[in-house]
């Protein structure tokens, strides 16, 4: 599978690029960057999500109660502009250049917190 191109948003007047990457059967990464010349920070942010074809047959045996066993709403740009205000509420420098900066996102889609991840 080839990988797609990075998206456009804009957040808050700023414009930014993002793409996801699938870090496990049940998450996805979502890497933002602010859309400028040079190496800007990244904001990296693991989501829980899985993946619809590879858990078909749970979900399709677990009927109704599929959305309460199982994370499906993809990452939507609506989303992503709620990870990036997440992400500097705190502390992530979009205009920052170094190393990206990792959280997971904890909680559900509407009401959630970023925690920061512990790097190797």
């Amino acid at each position: 599978m080839t990988p797609r191109p990075p998206r456009k948003i804009r957040v808050d007047g700023l414009e930014y690029r993002w793409v996801i990457q699938v870090l496990d059967p049940g998450h996805v990464a979502v890497r933002v960057w602010r859309d400028r010349p040079g190496r800007r920070r990244q904001l990296v942010v693991s989501v829980e999500f899985d993946d619809f074809w590879l858990y078909f047959r749970e979900i399709a045996a677990a009927g109704e109660r599929a959305d309460q066993l199982f994370n499906l709403e993809p990452v939507t740009p609506g989303l992503t502009a709620a990870l990036v205000r997440a992400g500097i509420a705190v502390g992530w420098q979009p205009e920052a250049t170094g190393e990206p900066a990792h959280f997971t996102m904890v909680g559900d889609r509407t009401a959630f917190a970023l925690v920061a991840e512990a790097r190797r």
